[in-house]
């Protein structure tokens, strides 16, 4: 699963997508993909993702006018963490994705 965020403006979008690891067989990307978009998971996890960033917003904020390695380092760590619990969580998908979005961890998310 990976996650794609896209900032325009203030706003910003979450994604989930699957990302067959390349050890998969065509068989086995076909089903997952199949399962994902039967059970509508794209949206269902986009849903929670949102929940979670409104959450976290005012942490995001104090850590990004820290600097953008500050927050970046802390996105990574929950990803890490989140790894250790469940490899194929979609918190794993979604901090790993903002911790890589020079958008989010330079704060363009946060009004003017």
């Amino acid at each position: 699963m990976s996650s794609t965020p896209s900032g325009r403006g203030l706003s910003c979008t979450v994604q989930f997508t699957v990302a067959p690891p390349a050890h998969w067989t065509a068989s086995l990307t076909r089903r997952v993909q199949r399962h994902f978009l039967a059970f509508g998971l794209g949206e269902l996890y986009a849903l929670q993702a949102s929940d979670e960033l409104v959450g976290l917003h005012e942490r995001f904020v104090d850590l990004a006018e820290q600097g953008p390695d500050v927050l970046r380092t802390f996105l990574a760590e929950i990803a890490d963490s989140q790894v250790a619990a469940r490899k194929n969580r979609w918190q794993t998908a979604l901090f790993r994705a903002r911790s890589q979005s020079a958008w989010f961890c330079t704060g363009r998310f946060i009004p003017a």
